[in-house]
Formats: C-alpha cells, structure tokens, sequence
C-alpha cells in the first residue's frame, strides 16, 4: 500500500514546535504518457541554427513541410 509521511521540526527562541502527518492509500498514482516511437533520420541541409532538412527511411510517417521537434 503507497504511503506518504511529512515530519517538520522548528523553534522559535526557546519553543519548539514538532508536527508529522502521515497518509496511506490503496490507490496507485500512475503516469504513463503515449509517446510516439522514436524516427532516426539524418540532416542532409542546415538552412540556420534552428532550420533544416531531415531525411529519414521509408514509413517514417512524417509528410513534407511537417514541423518536428528534434531532441
């Protein structure tokens, strides 16, 4: 079962303050984004720093003058 503690302790002069809270749940927070495969290609032109021509195999999916992000 996921659980979560958070424990603070502070003082102020000679008065200490000291709090914990803890919190269990049979729930399970899951995060799994849907990505698309990654598509290996070249750059065959660099028109500038953030210009260019991809070439990539055949059944990459991409269309000519598609707009991609490149990491």
């Amino acid at each position: 079962m996921p659980s979560s503690n958070i424990s603070t302790a502070a003082a102020a002069g000679s008065v200490g303050f000291n709090s914990s809270y803890s919190m269990e749940d049979s729930g399970v927070i899951a995060i799994d984004p849907a990505l698309a495969a990654a598509k290996a290609g070249t750059l065959t032109t660099r028109t500038d720093a953030d210009t260019g021509e991809v070439t990539c195999e055949a059944g990459h999916g991409f269309a000519q003058f598609d707009v991609v992000d490149v990491y």
